[in-house]
């Protein structure tokens, strides 16, 4: 039997919640109102964290908890696109409704003027020149360490749009 213990810090005054922690506690709070839609979403990403938690052996960070969350919402937009496509308005809005449920846990993600001024920094402490070929491999490296300073904020997607931009353009 699992014993819960609070997350108490030394002086007896509460620790901020874990992500997780704030989904129980709110999928809690949506049984007790009977908010269904909440209710059911919330369940879907706690399962999908239990799942994420059992492959790996072990609890996740909160890192890895943000990355599960936007393959979620990737997920039920994808989702969307399809509904959409199929002429299923009232489903696209239902995934719509649970992509607003889960993104009121992820952190905001940088802009893309932070995210290109980090990377242009990152660029230049590399010494990623235009004077020679770059590669793949100069851009994997980049990238790499966008992610090793942002995780879970930066936006790889634009991230790697910027980076592209800056290691073709010509100077």
């Amino acid at each position: 039997m699992v014993t819960r213990v609070a997350r108490v810090a030394i002086r007896g005054t509460p620790l901020p919640m874990s992500i997780r922690e704030q989904i129980v506690a709110d999928l809690k709070q949506a049984m007790l109102s009977k908010n269904e839609m909440v209710r059911d979403t919330l369940r879907m990403v706690k399962t999908d964290l239990m799942n994420q938690e059992v492959a790996l052996g072990r609890d996740l960070s909160d890192d890895e908890t943000t990355a599960t969350l936007r393959k979620a919402v990737k997920s039920r937009q994808d989702s969307v696109q399809q509904y959409e496509a199929g002429n299923r308005p009232e489903a696209a809005e239902k995934e719509r409704a649970e992509i607003a449920v889960i993104e009121g846990y992820l952190p905001k993600l940088l802009d893309a003027a932070t995210t290109r001024a980090s990377a242009e920094a990152i660029v230049k402490e590399l010494g990623l020149s235009l004077s020679r070929d770059l590669g793949p491999k100069d851009m994997g490296r980049a990238m790499g360490e966008l992610k090793k300073r942002h995780g879970a904020l930066l936006d790889g997607k634009l991230a790697s749009t910027i980076l592209k931009q800056l290691l073709t353009q010509t100077g």
